[in-house]
């Protein structure tokens, strides 16, 4: 019997000392457990994913999203396997707005995509279709977005098409023209309610903001051709608010001011077309001004653009018109709007420019217009600029006929040898080079943006003219 019960307390003790461990076990695999619960959260929570099926007739390897911030900026790319992508985004990359799915750059096809946080939703795509070829699971603000823009999409293209009839029939005072009309105007008034309800319904969130941006102009079929064109024009910017910040982050201010100076840059080059362009410059400086972060944004758009497409006529009217009485937004774009406003009272027409005394490529250290010639043609150019090789020989041919005419070549090159062999074809000129591309110091001192750029002085070396293309130099 004593035996019996040593056996037993030993059988206890040993129980209980192995239930000791098993609960120290458990406890170990329970902190264990929530530290790794915690730690997939918090990684989860760095990063938030756009699931998608692709669906297209023409194999797509790679998909980009980017977003937008005055400009777009890419923030990832995926691969497409068996139709099928991931977007795995970094919530640092995040910001609320518009997001674009690039299929294919080069046909500019892309699907624009609300994100407002990071929850993440599914996406399916058609990239096949037009506009409305897209479906959502998980995000029910882009299927709200999306079914207005397919019913819009349907109805823009019904009225195209009866406009389209209404123009080339023949009898305007038959009955079935009239019938035509009057579908017309149907389908602009359904237009317009939907267009009215879908943005009451939506006015507090970015799909109502997209499409209260973006309305949809149905053209004056009593007007001719040229009529409608300018009739847009004049009622382009009506009902479109061009100054809140929270649009910035999509692709609206950009294709607006594109859209509307694609009015102007079309029209033949002449005093009217300038007058045209300043009036642009004032229209979006005015429309987009009544936001300190819109109107910053307008200014570099267009200071931006203006580099660009070579118009330094417009590039100084809007420097001097709006950035110099606006704060820059930055220590470096105020240190570059300060010397091109410097670069402009010394390179104004009738003045004397700037005193540049630099050596030329035989040498000679002395004044660029140190010259005897009645005139002098300055012309900044470059090897690699396809323009300029256009244009050299234009002015090659017109200084030969010219008599006490001289020209005076700077190089905006850093390619020695290139330049050299260019160089060679026009020993009648005299030549500038050292080198140094856009920090060469008469490119900066006549604050040169693109080339060609043509200087004109005359005798007495006071500026006469600015030209960005030889046929405006006035031989």
């Amino acid at each position: 019997m004593v035996v019996l019960s040593i056996n037993k307390s030993l059988l206890l003790l040993f129980i209980l000392k192995n239930s000791q461990i098993i609960m120290k076990i458990q406890r170990i695999i329970a902190i264990f457990s929530i530290i790794l619960f915690f730690s997939i959260s918090i990684h989860a929570q760095n990063f938030f994913q756009i699931n998608g099926n692709l669906k297209s007739g023409t194999p797509i390897n790679n998909l980009v999203l980017s977003r937008f911030n005055g400009q777009e900026i890419p923030v990832t790319d995926t691969k497409v396997t068996d139709g099928k992508f991931l977007f795995t985004v970094p919530v640092e990359n995040f910001q609320a707005g518009v997001y674009r799915i690039i299929i294919n750059p080069q046909q500019r096809k892309f699907v624009d995509i609300i994100i407002v946080d990071t929850l993440g939703f599914d996406i399916s795509i058609d990239a096949d279709k037009p506009e409305g070829a897209a479906t959502f699971t998980g995000s029910p603000l882009n299927t709200k977005w999306y079914a207005y823009k397919e019913l819009a999409y349907k109805a823009q293209e019904r009225n195209r098409a009866l406009i389209q009839f209404a123009d080339i029939y023949p009898d305007k005072t038959n009955a079935f023209y009239a019938s035509a009309i009057k579908e017309i105007e149907r389908e602009m008034k359904d237009f317009d309610l939907n267009f009215i309800k879908f943005v009451k319904e939506n006015k507090s969130n970015l799909a109502g903001k997209m499409v209260a941006n973006r309305p949809f102009y149905f053209p004056n079929i009593k007007l001719p051709l040229k009529g409608q064109e300018k009739d847009f024009q004049d009622k382009y910017w009506k009902g479109i608010d061009a100054s809140d910040p929270s649009l910035l982050f999509t692709p609206l201010y950009v294709e607006h001011i594109l859209a509307y100076f694609g009015f102007f840059l079309q029209e033949q080059p002449g005093p009217e077309a300038d007058a045209n362009l300043r009036m642009a410059v004032d229209t979006v400086m005015i429309k987009f001004g009544k936001n300190k972060e819109t109107a910053d944004f307008a200014r570099q758009f267009l200071t931006e653009g203006f580099k660009q497409l070579d118009k330094p006529a417009l590039l100084q009217y809007l420097d001097e018109t709006y950035s110099a009485t606006q704060q820059c937004t930055d220590e470096l774009e105020e240190k570059e709007l300060k010397e091109r406003l410097a670069a402009y009272n010394s390179l104004k027409i009738g003045f004397n420019p700037p005193a540049i005394k630099i050596a030329d490529y035989s040498g000679n250290a002395t004044s660029f217009l140190e010259s005897p010639a009645d005139t002098i043609i300055l012309v900044f150019w470059a090897t690699w600029c396809p323009h300029c090789q256009q244009m050299l020989p234009v002015l090659k041919e017109k200084l030969a006929g010219k008599k006490n005419w001289a020209v005076v070549a700077v190089s905006v090159d850093d390619d020695k040898e290139a330049f050299e062999k260019v160089m060679k074809e026009y020993p009648m000129f005299r030549h500038y080079c050292d080198l140094k591309k856009w920090q060469s110091q008469p490119v900066m001192d006549y604050h040169i943006n693109a080339t060609p750029s043509f200087f004109m002085f005359d005798k007495k070396r006071t500026l006469q003219g600015k030209y960005p293309d030889i046929r405006q130099v006035p031989f």
